[in-house]
């Protein structure tokens, strides 16, 4: 036992500022943290006389920071007492992270715990963190923010379902209102099982065009044996029907799928389960749309597999530049040498982006005399293309030699493989601005789609003619296979016409001159023109039967009355709206006419198609209503990066190992809360520069 002159005679607790929990403390030598929990250490106070000295240097020490001014000396200890008001013992919170029911704890602070769970929820949402490394955070919580529980991983899966429910149910208030286009996309994981995504596009109100996922679930392979093609089809088309009866969707007027066959069966056993409703659209007629973007990716992938020869010597040739910064230096050298201009790194392909190896042919092909310079002055250059063969020989489980499979490597680009790199990357390129435009989700594509298939379609044709023999047979193929999948003119779905006919700039006029001057058949022209109109008609028709089911379900809802409490007036009252609603009905037939017969507008590059019909809805109600779901349709089914894959969107592998609620949660919620505006001139900027790089005129 210590000597009695170093016992503190009377001893008295410290108290913490959490509630009343009476503990002793080790000194603290920063006073910032003399209100802090005791950190962990591994030398235990044995002796209660150590305990009391302890507590001794710790009331000097925090009463040497007291200010000699009384007056401050409570305003410190009034702030003392909100902090202890506001804070919650450690012992406490850790009892409630373990629990995970941070909800139940009430703070002060304009109910700072009730959003920690949403705030850290829609992080992993947007952020894609897988759910385990989010207790990385945890300990840096508790010291910036003590008084402040974190959920338990468990609470946050319940949140993230939680959350994602409640987005879900102010979407459907949202759906209920509109006449939706249904996209799908295809993913697949780690394992080779398939999912799909599907999408709902829509013009809201205020005529901004809309697109939010809807669902994300497993689906059956989308290549399957003709023996098991029908039993899938019916599965993936009950997995679209029971989404659309979850949503509370009844009215939808296309769906823009994939190039494979379980999809398009989908689709048809999709429509003749809808097409009687009262909401389908001509019975459902034009409902099956095939992505534009796997079209041009199933083409594109079928070229490239021939070429890879040349891409691949290429793709060697930038690997072995980059591979160190002394060699890059050396090739700047070379490129000065030869009086090119050379910016920024050298671009490798990556697969299976097409558009990568558009970018990688595009910038090598400029630099091809800088290479052949560097082959010359650098002999490791040549040496990388042919690995050195193995000296250890391998052998089997039964001790027989195992003969090594030899790869010989291409070598390094000929002239005639930059030659055909350069006929690649103008095909390529041709495809590529298309695409820039196809998937662009903030504008609609629908009224353009016609105008840019068609004109890569007669592209691909001048390009077959051309003098020279590799790239007219490579465009000829590429041609080839287009007719396959769209066939001629009368190919495409018609929706696509009707929407570039309620385009005020180009209208039917426009349909008939740009069909003459790149068909020289006249006969299929006027057939496809009359074929145009005679759907427009039928679709204004149709929506003029839609018309009066909206205006009685709105403020004219009042003129609906009972046989108990009906009245003479009421009976007239009555009839003399319905030969009102009889007048309008022939006044409207006249909307389609005053249309079709009025002006072009002339628009610029600047034209807004949406404000337009926003400033003409009172003018043309019922060609807008049908402006509004055309336009709404969607030619690609993939948007930006991922409609340049020519494979399936891969799915994450920690989000492939979660339950299927959990994972359409994370899908869902990343789109509902991550979506940006990308800047609004940076496509625009972006083929600009290639063209005039091209020696073309930028495009208005």
């Amino acid at each position: 036992m210590a000597s009695d002159h170093f016992a503190n005679p009377n001893p008295t607790p410290i108290e913490s500022p959490s509630r009343g929990n009476k503990r002793t403390r080790s000194p603290s030598l920063d006073p910032d943290e003399a209100d802090q929990p005791p950190l962990f250490s591994g030398k235990e106070i044995s002796t209660d006389d150590e305990r009391q000295d302890n507590q001794i240097k710790e009331v000097m020490h925090k009463n040497s920071h007291i200010n000699p001014n009384p007056e401050d000396n409570q305003d410190r200890e009034s702030q003392e007492e909100e902090k202890e008001v506001v804070k919650t013992p450690p012992a406490n919170n850790q009892k409630q992270e373990e629990e995970g029911n941070n909800e139940s704890v009430h703070s002060t602070d304009g109910g700072l715990l009730s959003n920690v769970t949403e705030s850290l929820v829609k992080m992993v949402m947007t952020d894609e963190f897988p759910l385990h490394t989010i207790t990385g955070i945890y300990p840096l919580s508790r010291h910036l923010r003590p008084d402040v529980p974190l959920p338990s991983i468990s609470k946050l899966k319940k949140g993230l379902i939680h959350v994602h429910h409640e987005e879900k149910s102010q979407l459907k208030k949202i759906l209920k209102t509109h006449r939706v286009c249904l996209s799908t996309e295809t993913w697949v994981d780690e394992c080779e099982m398939y999912h799909m995504s599907i999408r709902a596009h829509w013009i809201n109100k205020d005529w901004s065009l809309c697109n939010k996922v809807l669902t994300f679930r497993w689906v059956p392979p989308p290549y399957p044996c003709s023996e098991e093609i029908e039993e899938l089809v019916t599965e993936l088309g009950e997995i679209w029907e029971n989404c659309l009866k979850d949503w509370g969707i009844e009215s939808v007027l296309t769906i823009t799928v994939g190039k494979t066959c379980t999809e398009a069966g989908a689709v048809e056993y999709l429509k003749n389960r809808t097409k009687d409703k009262i909401g389908a659209v001509l019975g459902h007629e034009f409902l099956h749309i095939r992505s534009c973007t796997h079209v041009i990716a199933e083409v594109l992938k079928e070229v490239l597999e021939s070429e890879k020869e040349t891409v691949r010597k290429i793709r060697d040739t930038i690997r072995f530049v980059d591979s160190s910064e002394e060699r890059y230096e050396h090739f700047k050298k070379c490129a000065k040498e030869e009086n090119l201009e050379h910016q920024g790194r050298l671009f490798v392909s990556i697969e299976p982006m097409w558009d990568s190896v558009y970018m990688m042919l595009e910038k090598a092909t400029k630099l091809q005399k800088a290479f052949e310079r560097l082959l010359k002055e650098d002999p490791v250059f040549l040496s990388c293309f042919y690995p050195p063969e193995e000296e250890d020989e391998k052998y089997d489980w039964w001790g027989n030699k195992i003969e090594k499979e030899v790869v010989l490597n291409p070598g390094p680009p000929t002239e005639a493989d930059w030659e055909n790199a350069k006929r690649l990357a103008k095909l390529l390129r041709l495809f590529y601005k298309v695409m820039l435009r196809l998937s662009d989700p903030l504008f609609p594509t629908s009224n353009i789609f016609v105008e840019e298939v068609l004109g890569m379609r007669t592209r691909l044709a001048q390009l077959g003619a051309n003098n020279d023999k590799m790239l007219g047979s490579l465009a000829g193929r590429i041609k080839k296979r287009f007719d396959e999948y769209w066939g001629d003119l009368l190919g495409l779905n018609p929706l696509f016409y009707v929407a570039l006919v309620l385009d005020p700039r180009k209208k039917l006029k426009y349909i008939r001159f740009y069909l003459s001057e790149i068909d020289t058949d006249s006969s299929l022209v006027v057939s496809i023109v009359e074929r145009v109109e005679a759907t427009l008609v039928r679709l204004f028709e149709q929506y003029l039967e839609f018309e009066p089911e909206k205006s009685l379900s709105g403020s004219d809802s009042d003129l609906v009355y009972s046989s108990e409490d009906e009245n003479y007036s009421e009976k007239l009252r009555v009839h003399f709206f319905k030969l009102v609603e009889k007048e309008r009905k022939g006044d409207r037939i006249l909307e389609l006419k005053q249309y079709l017969t009025a002006s072009c507008e002339t628009g610029n590059g600047s034209f807004d198609i949406l404000d337009w019909w926003k400033a003409n809805c009172m003018r043309y109600p019922v060609l807008s209503q049908i402006a509004m779901d055309v336009l709404a349709i969607p030619a690609s089914a993939a948007f930006y990066e991922q409609a340049f894959s020519t494979g399936f969107r891969e799915l994450i592998w920690h989000k492939s190992r979660l339950s299927e609620e959990l994972r359409e949660a994370l899908i869902c919620g990343q789109d509902w809360f991550s979506y940006k505006k990308p800047p609004a001139d940076f496509k625009e900027s972006f083929i600009d520069e290639m063209a005039i790089e091209y020696g073309e005129e930028p495009e208005d």
